[in-house]
């Protein structure tokens, strides 16, 4: 027996809604967004890659094409960095601006070789290892202990002339005195440094491409 007031040859599903669901049998329908898969649920959103772009500090895409971030980027930082501070060296007067670093440069070799030639061997080779820890900005491939001894060598060098060049009564005096002495320090140290972040770097990219395979 149909129910009152519906026609007995009518559907028993009911009709189709305008809006796309399916009736159901109780005269309730089923509304598109409840009953089938949403557009965006399965994907990812054209604007989340937006949103982190704005959300990024300016110039860091930059830096990052660069090669200005990560490890590699601090290198360079630091490698521009020391050879910036070991050319203004050569310029740096000393307290009385009667001598300049590159004059020092030339002085510390004759003062080298005047102590080794007067039975001080061992102060005359700490100042030619600190001479000698000029050269060793330039090569680019040099053994990590080899670096890190051309950081040391010319604070045993700046021992030695504290020591035994009295240009001053105090040796707070004649620290003082050499003023071009520590961006020359400096320089060097920050070079070995930038080189020597740059070769572990290089030794690790085999590893990083194999864990990126994976």
């Amino acid at each position: 027996m149909a129910p009152a007031g519906r026609n007995s040859d009518e559907p028993r599903g009911g009709t189709a809604q305008p809006g796309g669901g399916t009736a159901q049998p109780g005269g309730g329908t089923v509304r598109p967004d409840s009953g089938t898969a949403q557009p965006d649920s399965g994907t990812v959103r054209p604007d989340n890659g937006t949103v982190e772009q704005a959300g990024r500090a300016p110039g860091v895409d930059a830096d990052r094409r660069n090669g200005m971030v990560g490890p590699v980027g601090r290198a360079r930082r630091l490698l521009v960095g020391g050879w910036v501070l070991y050319g203004l060296s050569w310029l740096t007067p000393s307290i009385d601006g009667r001598q300049f670093g590159a004059v020092a440069f030339v002085e510390s070799a004759r003062f080298a070789w005047n102590l080794l030639t007067t039975d001080n061997i061992v102060l005359g080779l700490c100042v030619l290892a600190g001479w000698l820890a000029n050269f060793a900005t330039w090569p680019r491939r040099l053994p990590g202990w080899l670096r890190i001894a051309a950081c040391i060598a010319p604070w045993l060098a700046f021992t030695v002339v504290l020591l035994k060049l009295p240009v001053r009564p105090s040796i707070l005096g004649r620290a003082l005195y050499f003023l071009y002495f520590y961006p020359w320090a400096a320089g060097i140290a920050l070079i070995q440094a930038a080189n020597i972040i740059g070769a572990r770097k290089t030794a690790r990219k085999p590893t990083a491409v194999t864990g990126a395979a994976r």
